[in-house]
């Protein structure tokens, strides 16, 4: 009997084309807390309801991409508007873009009072005297 002679066995085809570029933008992986997401979920829901740890996860990550859609919203407001800083204002019109227009006045009324706190506390901030550290 002849010995049997091996043939090699085949190599794998190497794809050796220079990679294509993808126009699909690969969203950051960002996620807030699932403890702050957890309180507001649970604050917007009766008592007697409960939620899932899927459902958890779901609501943080679907914060998440929200929260990365009005940012970049809000930076397309900023760069049309020759700034480099988003500001408040950016962020409303953004949400009004989305079509989350709902969600603008309670926003405002928000800024409004953080801003009539920050200016109560520079006040006060300002009258009160300095005491004496060194005794």
């Amino acid at each position: 009997m002849e010995a049997e002679q091996s043939l090699p066995e085949p190599r794998p085809e190497v794809d050796t084309a220079p990679p294509v570029p993808t126009t699909e933008k690969r969203l950051p992986d960002f996620e807030p807390p699932q403890a702050s997401v957890q309180r507001i979920v649970k604050a917007a829901l009766p008592e007697n309801c409960q939620i899932t740890k899927e459902s958890k996860a779901a609501f943080s990550k679907a914060a998440g991409i929200f929260i990365l859609y009005l940012t970049s919203c809000s930076n397309d407001f900023c760069q049309e508007n020759k700034r480099s800083t988003i500001s408040s204002a950016d962020v409303i019109a953004a949400l009004k873009e989305l079509d989350f227009q709902d969600m603008a006045p309670p926003l405002e009324e928000f800024l409004v009072l953080m801003r009539k706190e920050l200016a109560d506390k520079k006040k006060q901030g300002a009258t009160e005297p300095v005491e004496d550290v060194d005794e």
